[in-house]
């Protein structure tokens, strides 16, 4: 047993989490006042992460929302269990695949500079 007061949980240990954080960790480091990323890569990574955290919980939701329909079917403990065991896979491999759309968001973001978008010049 640790001196903590939790253990850290196992999704937590995965390299694609591990790399998330270290890839975005670098893009995000300050030299004293200035972060190694613009201002408009940084927005735009913010924006990409955000909306894909947002995409992922409604996912999540949903499949909650059905999960707890399907169980009023169920007709006996077995049929619970298995509905339950089916809804935990689901879970488990749906947060593994957002974890590795995270780091893949962090290792672009992290690899290409946004440039910022010129205004169009207005004719008369």
């Amino acid at each position: 047993m640790s001196n903590t007061p939790f253990e850290t949980p196992a999704f937590l240990q995965t390299p694609a989490f591990t790399e998330f954080f270290r890839i975005s960790g670098e893009a995000f480091k300050f030299d004293g006042a200035t972060p190694q990323m613009p201002p408009v890569q940084m927005f735009d990574f913010w924006l990409r992460v955000n909306s894909e955290a947002l995409r992922f919980v409604s996912q999540r939701l949903a499949a909650q929302a059905e999960f707890l329909a399907g169980l009023r079917g169920c007709k006996d403990v077995d049929a619970v269990v298995k509905a339950e065991t089916r809804f935990m896979e689901n879970a488990a491999d749906d947060y593994t695949q957002e974890l590795d759309r995270l780091a893949s968001a962090a290792q672009a973001a992290s690899e290409s500079p946004v440039a910022p978008k010129k205004k169009a010049l207005k004719t008369a």
